[in-house]
C-alpha cells in the first residue's frame, strides 16, 4: 500500500514549508512496518510569523492551507493545482486570521474559522463556487482567540 504523509511548518525565520514523504506499509512479520521513499520539502511563503497555519487535503487529493499573512494582515487560502501553488485571499478587512481552523466537508467546500485580532470577534468563511464568503460569528469582544473548526459528514 503507497500513502503520502505532509506536514506543515514553519521555519525560526518564518518560512512557511511545506514536507511531503511517499511511503508505503508493508507486513512483516506480524508488524506494520513503514518504509519511506522520498522526501520533499518546498517553501510556501515566507511571511508567517504571527499567527498559525491550517491544512487539508479534499477529496480529489488537492492539498489546502488557511495562512495568515503578518505582511498584510490578513488570512489567505494556499491550494496547489497542477503542480503550482495559488493563494486567494479570504479576508482582508482589518488584522484577521491570526488564529484559525480549517475543515473540509464532503462536496470539498472548505470551511474556516478565525480570529479578527483588531475587533476581537470570531469570524467563518466558507469557500465554495471558487469564492469566500464571511461572517461574524460572534462579536463579544475576545471570544474566538483560538477557534477550531468540524464538520459533519452531512
Amino acid at each position: 500500500m503507497v500513502n503520502k504523509m505532509l506536514w506543515l511548518y514553519k521555519e525560526f525565520k518564518g518560512c512557511l514549508r511545506i514536507v511531503s514523504s511517499v511511503f508505503f506499509l508493508f507486513w512483516a512479520g506480524g508488524l506494520v512496518a513503514v518504509q519511506s521513499i522520498s522526501w520533499d520539502v518546498q517553501a510556501l511563503i515566507g511571511n508567517v510569523r504571527d499567527g498559525n497555519c491550517t491544512m487539508v487535503i479534499d477529496n480529489n487529493d488537492v492539498i489546502h492551507f488557511v495562512i495568515f499573512n503578518s505582511t498584510e494582515a490578513e488570512l489567505e487560502h494556499c491550494r496547489l493545482v497542477n503542480g503550482n501553488w495559488q493563494f486567494d485571499s479570504i479576508d482582508s478587512v482589518g488584522d484577521v486570521g491570526c488564529q484559525n481552523s480549517l475543515a473540509v466537508d464532503r462536496f470539498n467546500h472548505l470551511h474556516t474559522a478565525y480570529f479578527d485580532r483588531e475587533n476581537e470577534n470570531l469570524k467563518y468563511a466558507k469557500f465554495t463556487n471558487g469564492l469566500w464568503t464571511s461572517e461574524i460569528v460572534d462579536d463579544f469582544p475576545g471570544v474566538g482567540e483560538l477557534p477550531d473548526i468540524a464538520v459533519d459528514t452531512n
